[in-house]
């Protein structure tokens, strides 16, 4: 007669591997359409009826991230080639998504590492945050820039020329 647990070990590995997949297929989607955020991935129109059109480099961006999130299949086994790929997608600029998937499952299995983790970790998102805060990479065109900032107002209380109706 078998055990009640018998059947427990294959579902527990038929619900990680869907996890994963999930993770592995949310994550690319993400990073995918986050890749409008880097530039020279994306020829953006200068005006509302311009055609945006993907770039030879947005394409290789598009197959770095792709590689970089099937790192996350190893992420239990070799937890430190998910860390170094989600670093690679932080310093692109892309997303830091992958890097703190990366460092929970190193931490996971050498917790003594986690001060150094934390540091370099904490380090590439401030580093991320600060270059979308300080450098023109979130908003590259006039047309992209969030309608608060359009409809923005002078001292007087006049509308600014540039600003629409």
């Amino acid at each position: 007669m078998a055990s009640p647990n018998s059947s427990a070990a294959p579902r527990r590995r038929i619900t990680a591997n869907a996890g994963t997949i999930a993770l592995f297929i949310g994550g690319v989607l993400f990073d995918v359409f986050a890749t409008i955020n880097v530039p020279g991935t994306f020829d953006l129109p200068a005006t509302s009826g311009g055609e945006t059109k993907v770039t030879d480099f947005g394409g290789i961006m598009t197959v770095v991230v792709i590689a970089a999130w099937v790192t996350v299949f190893w992420r239990r086994r070799g937890p430190l080639l998910a860390l170094l790929a989600g670093a690679v997608l932080a310093l692109i600029g892309v997303s830091y998504v992958l890097l703190l998937i990366g460092a929970v499952c190193c931490i996971r299995r050498r917790p003594a590492w986690m001060w150094r983790i934390a540091i370099g970790v904490g380090a590439l998102v401030l580093l991320f945050v600060v270059r979308e805060a300080l450098t023109p990479w979130a908003v590259r065109c006039r047309g992209c820039s969030p309608p608060a900032l359009k409809r923005s107002t002078s001292r007087h209380g006049s509308r600014h020329p540039s600003s629409g109706p």
